[in-house]
């Protein structure tokens, strides 16, 4: 793209937008090289972003998943706690 000024001259200025409709296939600039390396950039990049972003997300949402469990397990316990008790004092004071 140094070598070129009538390529980088072709190029979109709103990159990310470009990028963005090529991607759902349409195109704002011709098919020239530097366009092209430039949209296949831009969606590494992306890519790349959306795979970090979504491990991120995976251990953050383990150790959610953990407490959930957690806590779950718990209130069962509770519930559990619970009916014993009404059907203990409720067939007692049927008596």
């Amino acid at each position: 793209m140094e070598k070129s000024a009538a390529e980088r001259k072709a190029l979109p200025k709103a990159r990310l937008f470009a990028a963005g409709l090529a991607s759902i296939g349409i195109p704002l600039v011709l098919d020239e090289a530097a366009s092209r390396v430039t949209l296949l950039a831009d969606s590494v990049a992306d890519l790349e972003y959306s795979i970090r972003t979504d491990e991120l997300l995976r251990r953050w949402f383990s150790r959610a998943l953990k407490f959930h469990i957690v806590l779950s397990l718990a209130m069962y316990a509770l519930l559990a706690a619970h009916i014993t008790s009404g059907i203990y004092l409720g067939l007692r004071w049927l008596q």
